[in-house]
């Protein structure tokens, strides 16, 4: 999946240029507009932090340290994600500017209430 999505990133993303038609990027690669360490930091933060989750309690006990390693480790590269985005990204997967508009924050705030209902609400055993 990553290499397709790759190839249609490179077939499909528009070069970024300037009215003179030259392109801001280095060597005018349409994949240099992407923002991979961004995606990597987001993804891997992302993962260790649901991981815990789903296996806690069930397969390994919540005392365990590596419920606490994965968590750590989660909010350690969402750090680096929110770090990548405001610091190093020319063109930020989440651009953190958008934290400044109350609409958008207040839809944030909206959808995750809404999935974290969703989320709590489960049937019964033995129900369908």
């Amino acid at each position: 999946m990553f290499v397709i999505a790759l190839i249609l990133c490179w077939r499909v993303l528009p070069r970024n240029e300037t009215e003179n038609g030259s392109s801001h990027v280095e060597g005018g690669s349409r994949l240099a507009r992407i923002d991979f360490l961004g995606a990597f930091f987001l993804g891997a933060g992302i993962l260790a932090l649901m991981l815990p989750l789903e296996i806690g309690g069930e397969k390994v006990p919540w005392k365990h340290p590596l419920i606490l390693v994965l968590f750590g480790s989660g909010t350690a590269l969402l750090l680096l994600f929110l770090a990548t985005e405001a610091w190093w990204a020319k063109e930020p997967i989440f651009p953190l500017l958008l934290l400044r508009q109350k609409d958008v924050v207040a839809s944030y705030v909206v959808t995750g209430c809404q999935l974290a209902a969703q989320i709590a609400v489960r049937r019964a055993p033995g129900t369908d």
